[in-house]
């Protein structure tokens, strides 16, 4: 897949003019954790959804502009990008590290294909800071009723007070949820936030272990 990669964009960069701007990107997920541990068997996850090999990303060669995000221990990812109304592509960057996926329980459209969603609606004095701001797919985004009072029978996504991880406040005929369900979709779970603050699961006892 790599190497079929590299033909096409190798066949269109000759086809065009030598002053050709950039032709797409893609974005690589991981942890430091996998960094210093990687070796050969190491799959990286990314917005195309096919996991790539540390051989693969040599393959295809350095980006003319990298950008790194960290995200602190709770999986937030750092503050980037001057607030306003829209946010900015260095915000979303961020919030796909943190999120990867739409965070609306058991939705797997990848972060590119999401809007940034304001926790509490711009026209209602939200601001546009990352702790303020989710990946929601436009199907989710549309649904969400940002009064946050059931009104419609419509929910809301919201910041669980507990983990910090946003997911979605249903509404019911008596009322809002009194939970935050969260996002467990394997594809949410890809999130390099997710695998730094949700401890890997211990391995199976051994036959006959007490």
């Amino acid at each position: 897949m790599a190497d079929q990669l590299t033909a096409a964009l190798s066949s269109y960069l000759s086809a065009t003019q030598k002053n050709s701007d950039g032709l797409g990107s893609f974005f690589v997920a991981t942890t430091l954790e996998e960094l210093e541990a990687m070796g050969g068997d190491t799959r990286f996850a990314t917005s195309t959804g096919i996991e790539l090999s540390p051989l693969d990303l040599l393959r295809l060669g350095g980006a003319q502009h990298d950008f790194f995000c960290a995200v602190d221990d709770k999986g937030l990812p750092l503050e980037l990008g001057r607030t306003k109304r829209t946010a900015s592509l260095w915000q979303k960057l961020a919030l796909a590290a943190s999120e990867l996926v739409c965070t609306h329980p058991e939705c797997h459209r990848p972060w590119q294909d999401c809007d940034v969603h304001h926790l509490q609606a711009w026209s209602h004095g939200g601001a546009t800071d990352l702790k303020n701001l989710t990946l929601l797919c436009r199907r989710h985004h549309v649904d969400n009723n940002d009064y946050r009072d059931g009104r419609n029978g419509m929910g809301h996504a919201e910041r669980d007070p507990v983990t910090g991880r946003v997911g979605y406040r249903a509404a019911h005929t008596s009322g809002l949820s009194p939970t935050v369900e969260v996002n467990e979709h394997p594809a949410a779970e890809q999130a390099p936030a997710r695998r730094l603050t949700d401890p890997p699961s211990p391995p199976p006892s051994p036959p006959g272990a007490a």
